[in-house]
């Protein structure tokens, strides 16, 4: 049997083979706990992750729950756990041949689009990713001396399908193919506290709310200037008075002001706050559910759908709000989101907006703020 060092194109040392691999098993371990982490924050469990806290200068979730966290609902770190097994393996059984070769090239471009790029833009930094980043680059590094069986041009041929695959994934998640994951909140010195980057985050009622521009639907730009937070029930009279004046009043201030839709049914099936559910009322909890299924499914298409279920009878059916939501989004989505594997993240955005109206003090719909 061969000894490692002459295994593959090039002649590896072996101490430094032994090195590689087991960076490639660090790195699968750390993209291990960040798929944990990921999914963990999708069901509303993780928390007290040591190193991601605000005060500790870094923020994960805010970080891990952004658009550049999935694509197509397929979280990131899922992929980088496949990357670095395939760098594992590679090494392991001596094969560095373009697929091990492909592998640098995501790992590489990976840390640059990450540090450079994401984080920046977002205003925030995950601890765990860029130490999984870190242990990528110098690992990429390492196998990069060590193949010297391949020409240079093979190996930069090889590696540029990685970095395609990296930069086609970003421009995905650029359009909008990344999922909306929920975003964290807290009650800290009596203060509503969204977890965030701090270019995204603005109070309401002077602190005593602190609000993610991304974690709620919002009618208008949600970049805009000026957010005003509406409270709601779309069974509630005064708010569906309300809806076609200030739609129109949007039209004129659209790119100076915004609305933030809170969505907080008087009914008892989900707002522990409401007992009895006032008459007229029932059913209040499953349109909101579908208005918010619509926005997480699709951003873009939650303010028609607002306004066009507004402009609905008070008594329409929750079969007919379903059927009116299957307009604007996806039905199979749609059935995912309300009663399959996703059902968990709207029922918890349901339970964090009404809290929220009763942070606020909203006793009264249409609440404004």
């Amino acid at each position: 049997m061969a000894d490692d060092d002459d295994r593959g194109p090039g002649r590896f040392g072996k101490e430094l083979l032994v090195f590689c691999r087991a960076l490639a098993l660090v790195g699968l371990g750390l993209s291990c706990w960040l798929l944990v982490l990921q999914m963990g924050w999708l069901n509303g469990e993780a928390v007290g992750v040591p190193l991601c806290g605000g005060d500790k200068g870094f923020d994960c979730r805010s970080v891990m729950n952004s658009r550049w966290s999935s694509v197509f609902g397929l979280p990131v770190s899922a992929g980088a756990v496949g990357v670095y097994a395939l760098m594992a393996a590679g090494l392991w059984m001596g094969d560095r041949g373009r697929v091990l070769r492909g592998a640098m090239g995501v790992l590489l471009v990976g840390a640059v689009l990450s540090f450079g790029f994401v984080m920046g833009r977002l205003g925030a930094a995950c601890f765990w990713c860029l130490l999984t980043h870190g242990v990528g680059s110098v690992l990429v590094f390492f196998v990069y001396l060590l193949d010297r069986g391949a020409g240079d041009k093979e190996r930069v041929r090889a590696m540029s399908l990685g970095v395609v695959l990296v930069v086609g994934m970003g421009l995905l998640q650029w359009l909008g193919a990344g999922a909306n994951v929920p975003l964290d909140w807290r009650v800290e010195d009596g203060a509503w506290v969204e977890s965030g980057a701090r270019g995204r985050l603005f109070e309401v009622q002077g602190g005593a709310a602190v609000l993610h521009r991304d974690g709620h639907p919002v009618l208008g730009d949600k970049d805009a200037e000026h957010i005003v937070i509406e409270v709601i029930d779309y069974r509630c009279p005064g708010c569906r008075e309300l809806a076609p004046r200030l739609r129109e009043a949007m039209e004129l201030v659209r790119h100076d002001a915004a609305v933030m839709v809170v969505l907080s049914p008087s009914d008892g099936a989900c707002n522990e706050y409401i007992d009895p559910t006032p008459e007229g009322y029932e059913g209040g909890c499953e349109l909101a559910r579908i208005a918010l299924a619509v926005w997480v499914a699709e951003p873009s298409a939650f303010e028609a759908f607002h306004y066009d279920l507004m402009s609905q009878d008070r008594d329409v059916s929750v079969g007919d709000a379903e059927r009116l939501a299957a307009r604007y989004v996806d039905g199979a989505v749609l059935e995912t989101l309300l009663r399959g594997e996703r059902a968990g993240e709207i029922a918890e955005r349901q339970r964090r907006d009404i809290a929220l109206a009763r942070h606020l003090g909203v006793s009264r719909m249409p609440g404004l703020i």
